[in-house]
């Protein structure tokens, strides 16, 4: 017991995010075992991993907005109207966002652009 419970302080100090269920696995134990005999820590490892989750969101949101940024200028440097179908089809990754968060994502860019 005090083996899984130091592995278990090990994954949550570790800066990886590693799923409960992967950790229960590799523990050889049940989610349900470690959510009773270590609610904390296992609390801690999970919003651990919603934390680092959220970072990398965000890095994410981040990166997908200097990239639509950036293309709206390049479009207006070649003296096309940067619109919603221009803009897309030179993405070079869609980074998994979704359709109505790149709509959102280009009207902010589009509202800056001809703010400035």
């Amino acid at each position: 017991m005090e083996e899984i419970e130091k592995r278990l302080q090990t994954y949550a100090l570790s800066e990886k995010i590693t799923p409960l269920p992967e950790i229960a696995s590799k523990l050889e134990v049940g989610v349900s075992f470690l959510s009773y005999h270590f609610p904390e820590l296992t609390r801690v490892v999970v919003q651990k991993n919603q934390g680092l989750r959220k970072v990398e969101s965000d890095k994410r949101y981040y990166q997908f907005t200097d990239e639509i940024s950036k293309i709206i200028v390049d479009l207006e440097k070649e003296g096309a109207v940067p619109s919603y179908n221009k803009v897309r089809c030179r993405m070079v990754e869609y980074h998994g966002f979704r359709y109505k968060d790149f709509t959102r994502l280009w009207g902010q860019a589009m509202k800056e652009w001809q703010a400035s």
